[in-house]
């Protein structure tokens, strides 16, 4: 019984300490700037746009993805930039991951698995549920 009270408090109490304290701590002192600042780059699109425009994080993420999605800016250093980053990409001097949209394709496909699973059991259930309460119902208690 004690063991299991160690167990909860551990569990309860200290892992969300240690969490909280490795996020103050070992995590504070690789912090990214916050959305507005220029914050590292993440990658060549992101290094592209750092150098030629000297882009801040959101603008930078505004910029790739208006040139994934096909779209424009009405300001024209977004609009420029914009027009940079796709030009770049079609002459094949840097390449775009298109992660995001990986991303978004793999979490559908796991709430089908999981929406197909859960339909799955539910029947499962009710036919084994009709097979075990007929003859229960059948026999003479």
């Amino acid at each position: 019984m004690v063991w299991a009270l160690g167990a909860v408090v551990i569990l309860g109490v200290g892992l969300p300490v240690g969490a909280w304290w490795v996020s103050r701590t070992v995590l504070a002192r690789r912090m990214l700037q916050p959305a507005g600042g220029r914050g590292p780059a993440v990658d060549a699109a992101d290094q592209w746009l750092i150098e030629r425009h000297r882009l801040p994080a959101l603008q930078r993420w505004k910029v790739r993805n208006v040139v994934m999605a096909g779209g424009e800016f009405r300001d024209p250093a977004l609009r420029a930039a914009a027009h940079d980053l796709a030009g770049g990409v079609l002459r094949g001097e840097l390449k775009v991951s298109r992660s995001g949209r990986i991303a978004a394709w793999i979490l559908l496909s796991e709430g089908v698995f999981f929406g197909v699973l859960g339909l799955l059991v539910s029947v499962e259930q009710s036919i084994l549920a009709g097979i075990v309460l007929i003859p229960s119902a059948s026999s003479s208690w």
